[in-house]
């Protein structure tokens, strides 16, 4: 992936200043048909352009290589804006003295988490405003 930059690009029967990033993709087609190749990276530049769901490994920086968690964020439109809606799963795996809960358990873990991923997504909000209000 490169860098989003502005350029010139048909829109809606116009030529208009977007933001456009390149994206590619390299593999070893000894090993990758590239009908495969170019599917995935489709799908990927389709995810980018209309992001509806991501999911993603997430891991503390005391998990064992074999410890894991998974995030997923969807979003949906809301009223005039986007509902982001945060499921983080695979606590259960872990043993219920790991470090990363903090020597919480049930709904005080939950509570714990919940809040932590607000504050999160609060500061992207406010980092979104920002960027917005300065374009």
């Amino acid at each position: 992936m490169h860098k989003i930059q502005d350029r010139p690009i048909a829109f809606a029967g116009k030529v208009e200043i977007r933001p456009m990033m390149y994206l590619a993709l390299s593999y070893d087609h000894r090993l990758v048909d590239g009908r495969e190749a170019v599917t995935f990276l489709v799908r990927v530049k389709e995810c980018l352009e209309e992001p509806a769901r991501l999911v993603l490994e997430w891991r503390n920086a005391n998990f064992a290589p074999n410890e894991r968690t998974e995030v997923e964020v969807l979003f949906e439109p809301a009223g005039g804006g986007t509902r982001v809606t945060v499921q983080h799963r695979g606590w259960a795996a872990l043993r219920p003295d790991h470090p990363a809960r903090h020597n919480l358990a049930g709904s005080a873990f939950s509570r714990m988490m919940g809040l932590w991923w607000g504050d999160q997504l609060t500061a992207l909000r406010e980092l979104a405003e920002l960027l917005r209000s300065r374009a």
